[in-house]
């Protein structure tokens, strides 16, 4: 009977799990949201600048820095199917190897 008890009875916090718990109910992730909801629509964006979006993206496809490309790669996919005719027009003129790459997985990643 004494094993029982022993296996019953609470073990103390050991000092990780003790920084865990304080770290975690510290965090901004676990904190009552005090904010209010907005009572506004999303606000969409007009055409033009939506077609502004698309044409900034599809020239960061072959952008000088990686992170440039990927994030452009990435935005365009998000915002489906708009792009698929910016996307095959630009193509039509002189485009670069990586520029044509990245427009097929745009293209694939969209489908």
């Amino acid at each position: 009977m004494p094993s029982v008890m022993r296996r019953l009875r609470p073990r103390p916090f050991s000092l990780c799990q003790a920084i865990l718990l304080l770290s975690l109910s510290a965090s901004p992730v676990f904190a009552a949201d005090t904010t209010q909801p907005s009572t506004q629509p999303a606000t969409r964006p007009t055409a033009s600048s939506w077609h502004a979006m698309i044409q900034k993206y599809l020239s960061e496809l072959d952008a000088l820095n990686f992170e440039d490309r990927e994030a452009a790669q990435a935005r365009l996919i998000e915002m489906g199917p708009d792009v698929l005719i910016p996307l095959r027009e630009s193509l039509s003129s002189a485009t670069t190897a990586e520029y044509n790459f990245r427009a097929k997985l745009v293209v694939d990643g969209i489908h």
